[in-house]
């Protein structure tokens, strides 16, 4: 699914002729199995841009750099415009990059091992590694605790159907030298639910969510609403309710306001 939703993605991208650089475009997808990584591309695209569609960015903790991810590589710009500088290339799609709190490091999802793991890379692109070795399930999301010591991040799969892949999704945390993880938040399989989107209070006790359940059918459509998780003793309590819903929260720099 999340394959799926990159291509929807790069086609809309591509149609105006948009990217920044230079972007390897392989002439056909690599099969799921059997393929060598990492897979060598067939030929080279170059055109200029200065706009993008379906970016994920961050500000740096200093307030002087924008990360962002545009057709699966990694850029840094400098908050008051210029030109961007490329972090990460190749045939791999990196994305959904966040800034340590420290300002060293860039946490990010990539599928360069063949499958969505959890990297991180220096501010200036350099030293790439894995911290994840998930083969069959799929993380995105991440997020840094505010003492930079883990990451929480959303984790899919692996199910047989659509449906199942998107409505089974618990939250899980790791430690910033890698590890198995653990889980966070429960996807309470039997309700369907997945949950995503998630932010700290500014100490790190908390935990701010969307989360989601009852399927994706007729009115459950996008009924998600906002869930505040204590890592301090695992109370949780709903924020929103009723119509509308929430999802994506992001908490103030002095903890007050959402």
């Amino acid at each position: 699914m999340l394959r799926f939703l990159r291509r929807t993605a790069l086609l809309v991208l591509a149609v105006p002729g948009l990217a920044i650089a230079q972007a390897p475009v392989a002439a056909a997808a690599a099969a799921d199995t059997g393929t060598v990584l990492p897979i060598k591309p067939e030929r080279q695209l170059r055109f200029t841009t200065d706009e993008g569609t379906w970016m994920s960015l961050d500000v740096s903790p200093d307030g002087r750099t924008i990360i962002f991810d545009m057709l699966g590589d990694l850029y840094a710009l400098p908050i008051g415009g210029g030109k961007a500088t490329r972090l990460t290339s190749g045939m791999a799609w990196d994305g959904m990059p966040r800034w340590a709190p420290d300002g060293r490091t860039i946490a990010f999802v990539s599928d360069r091992d063949g499958s969505d793991n959890l990297w991180v890379v220096n501010a200036d692109g350099t030293g790439a590694r894995r911290l994840t070795k998930e083969v069959d399930n799929a993380l995105s999301s991440p997020v840094w605790t505010p003492d930079g010591q883990y990451l929480i991040a959303r984790r899919f799969g692996p199910y047989p159907s659509a449906e199942n892949y998107l409505t089974n999704v618990p939250l899980w945390i790791f430690h910033k030298d890698g590890g198995t993880g653990a889980e966070l938040y429960p996807a309470r399989a039997n309700a369907k639910t997945t949950n995503t989107g998630a932010t700290l209070s500014p100490d790190g006790r908390f935990v701010y969510f969307g989360s989601h359940a009852g399927g994706y059918g007729g009115e459950n459509l996008g009924a998600y609403q906002v869930i505040v998780l204590d890592r301090n003793n695992g109370q949780e309590r709903t924020i929103t309710a009723g119509a509308g819903g929430g999802l994506r929260p992001t908490a103030s720099p002095d903890g007050r306001w959402l």
